[in-house]
């Protein structure tokens, strides 16, 4: 669990370059400032995130692990957007559903 809480944080910083929100962040995961405040100094003693001119950044250390990782190309879906992904109607079950570009995806661990 902790590892998957590391990755969101990690995911999270390197999408938001210019600003963020601790308070989004904590909402996103869904854990307290206490436990949130916990975590990030792990990760900054771990050398995963950094302080530069007095904000939070994600170290070539975070960015390799977030690399290495399953959650690799994880982003966040913007509420606007969410409906966007989703089907008005249920897919027929006789309808083969094709994926697009499904062999573009790259496969880590297997």
């Amino acid at each position: 669990m902790e590892e998957y809480v590391r990755l969101l944080v990690l995911a999270y910083f390197r999408n938001h370059l210019g600003e963020y929100s601790l308070s989004e962040l904590r909402k996103m995961i869904g854990i307290s400032f206490v436990q949130l405040d916990y975590i990030l100094e792990q990760m900054i003693a771990d050398g995963e995130l950094f302080f530069e001119d007095a904000k939070l950044r994600i170290s070539f250390k975070g960015r390799l692990f977030l690399m290495n990782s399953s959650m690799e190309g994880y982003k966040e879906v913007p509420d606007g957007e969410v409906g966007k992904c989703l089907l008005d109607e249920p897919w027929p079950i006789d309808k083969p559903f094709y994926v697009k570009k499904f062999s573009e995806k790259k496969w880590r661990d297997s």
